[in-house]
């Protein structure tokens, strides 16, 4: 979807294909100490995979920047949580995950 101001906004733009349903989806804006925010898409899968991919400011997924990772057996749900002031997200699946930003680097933490 495009997020472009304008009458394009939310105008199909590309489609991403995935291979197992997904279970649930986060948009999150990941602040950075020294440089602008960036927009990522996280995708929980029923499988228990986890995938993130930045969402460009005109609402274009870039594909180098996609990271998938298995959680565990049970499909991934996702939350918006705030930790330490700062915007999160919480992921379940047969254990929970925290993904946040702390000195400008993300971490993935059990």
């Amino acid at each position: 979807l495009s997020l472009s101001p304008g009458p394009n906004r939310f105008s199909k733009l590309g489609i991403q294909s995935f291979e197992h349903k997904p279970s649930s989806v986060n948009l999150s804006l990941s602040k950075t100490e020294n440089g602008p925010a960036r927009t990522f898409l996280t995708i929980g899968v029923h499988r228990g995979y986890l995938i993130r991919i930045e969402v460009s400011a005109t609402g274009q997924l870039n594909g180098d920047t996609a990271r998938i990772r298995y959680l565990g057996s049970s499909p991934v749900k996702l939350f918006k949580v705030e930790v330490g002031g700062q915007s999160a997200v919480l992921a379940l699946s047969s254990r929970p995950w925290l993904l946040y930003n702390h000195q400008s680097q993300f971490f993935m933490t059990p």
